[in-house]
């Protein structure tokens, strides 16, 4: 993801176009940096590998509108 090129605009057509529910989601997007400091809050660690291909450690956590986290579970996944 990058600023560039993940517009709002853009963004709002992958929701459409994966049938995603833009009541159900919320896509948000921001400067690395804030990205980073709100994956270290979550536990999420992440590395670039290339400009559209990351690497990062597979947490689901749920938040409710309290802004506090109800659930986080590493979930492992079978290739």
């Amino acid at each position: 993801m990058t600023l560039k090129t993940d517009t709002p605009e853009v963004m709002k057509a992958y929701l459409k176009a994966n049938k995603f529910d833009d009541k159900e989601w919320t896509f948000i997007r921001s400067s690395d940096e804030n990205t980073r400091e709100l994956a270290n809050i979550m536990a999420i660690k992440y590395k670039e590998i290339t400009p559209i291909e990351f690497s990062h450690s597979n947490i689901i956590s749920v938040y409710s509108k309290k802004e506090y986290s109800l659930s986080k579970k590493k979930v492992l996944t079978k290739i």
